[in-house]
């Protein structure tokens, strides 16, 4: 992020941090930090790796344009690793959204850090009361005068996350916006191919990969509205995949620039050489 944001950041933690001390419940002022909300710190973390590492199979996939020598250069100095890498960014995208929304199972011992987890914890109407609250607003540092609207704000995400989000995913069953449930019914094939190491990204068909761009997406729009509901902030889901992209970009076209140097120096060197002998 730019030093400008980060400054904006840093500024509207410390007053968060002072609004809490302010009006904040004991609890809140200790600092105290509920298991939910270090589940939203991890989803959101995870949510967030998944868009950047996407967002460098997209920028990688900008320089193979057909309209760019960067195929040809790649070919030409044998730098089959690309591939390599490529096939791994697109598995790790992946597979880090796809398993941000695994399902709930209360039998196990050790739950994962989930969104349907989440659900579990938030649908209990107890909590949802506790999250949905005024003074949960005001916990999390909001100004009594945005109090109202953070506390809607909550309500409305929550409300999102139980809309398309299920504890236990069921085949005959999706929930009452069945996004998520119809994305991760299309993907699975894929994702169990990355899994058991037998697929690549080349023999995936366009509508997939579309699928699993809105996958990353809509898992990283939930996972920050989480971080809105929970910690009282979070950079915008938009504004992080703009981020994302654009250091992404920056960075693939730096680091093939210098093969498509060499490739076109080569090209030169041998239409020179083809020119002198028809001489």
């Amino acid at each position: 992020m730019s030093e400008r944001v980060r400054k904006v950041d840093v500024e509207h933690a410390l007053e968060q941090a002072a609004n809490t001390a302010q009006y904040g419940s004991p609890a809140a002022r200790a600092g105290q930090i509920g298991t939910e909300a270090r589940i939203v710190q991890r989803i959101l973390a995870e949510a967030q790796g998944a868009a950047a590492t996407w967002a460098n199979w997209e920028a990688i996939n900008n320089e193979l344009l057909p309209e760019k020598e960067t195929a040809k250069a790649i070919e030409h100095l044998e730098l089959g690793a690309l591939g390599t890498i490529r096939n791994a960014l697109s598995r790790d995208g992946l597979l880090a959204a796809y398993r941000l929304s695994d399902p709930f199972n209360p039998g196990q011992k050790t739950q994962g850090m989930t969104l349907c987890r989440l659900v579990h914890l938030t649908k209990e109407p107890t909590a949802l009361a506790k999250l949905t609250s005024k003074q949960w607003a005001l916990d999390l540092g909001h100004r009594p005068n945005v109090s109202n609207y953070a506390q809607g704000e909550n309500t409305r995400m929550l409300h999102r996350l139980h809309s398309l989000v299920s504890a236990q995913w069921k085949a005959d069953a999706p929930p009452a916006v069945p996004e998520l449930w119809q994305l991760r019914n299309s993907i699975s094939p894929v994702r169990d191919g990355f899994v058991a190491h037998t697929l690549d990204i080349e023999g995936v068909q366009h509508p997939i990969i579309n699928d699993i761009r809105q996958l990353i997406q809509l898992t990283l729009e939930l996972a920050t509205d989480m971080a809105f509901v929970f910690l009282g902030s979070a950079t915008p889901a938009a504004r992080y995949q703009q981020f994302c992209r654009a250091r992404a970009e920056k960075f693939w076209l730096l680091a093939l620039k210098a093969p498509i140097e060499i490739y076109q120096s080569d090209m030169l060197l041998r239409d020179g050489s083809a020119d002198g002998k028809k001489a």
